[in-house]
C-alpha cells in the first residue's frame, strides 16, 4: 500500500478520533459546542495525522496530544485548540456525569 493511500486511509480515523474526544470532552462540566468541534476537526485535521497518528485515540488522547504539541501545530489549529475549555480532555469525575 503506498504512503498516499495509507494517509487517506488513517485520514477519517484521526478525524473520527478528534470527533470522540471531543465528544468525550462534553461530558465534562464544561461542554463543547458542535460549532468548536467542527472547527478543531477541520483546523487540526493535518497536524493530528504529523503529531499524533500513533496515540490511540478515544478519551481526549489525540486533543490531549494536540495540546502537548502547541507549539508545533498550525497557527488555525492553535487557534482552534483556544476556544476548548482547558479541562475538557479530563475524564469525566462520579460527579460529572451524575454517578456515585
Amino acid at each position: 500500500m503506498s504512503v498516499a493511500r495509507s494517509a487517506a486511509l488513517t485520514l477519517p480515523g484521526l478525524a473520527l478520533g478528534i470527533a470522540l474526544a471531543m465528544t468525550a470532552a462534553s461530558g465534562t462540566s464544561f461542554a463543547v459546542d458542535e460549532a468548536t468541534k467542527s472547527a478543531v476537526r477541520q483546523a487540526c485535521r493535518s497536524d493530528a495525522m504529523r503529531l499524533c497518528a500513533l496515540v490511540q485515540r478515544g478519551g481526549g488522547r489525540i486533543l490531549q496530544c494536540l495540546r502537548d504539541h502547541r507549539a508545533d501545530v498550525t497557527p488555525a489549529c492553535r487557534e482552534a485548540l483556544d476556544k476548548v475549555p482547558a479541562d475538557a480532555t479530563a475524564p469525566p469525575t462520579p460527579a460529572a456525569n451524575g454517578s456515585r
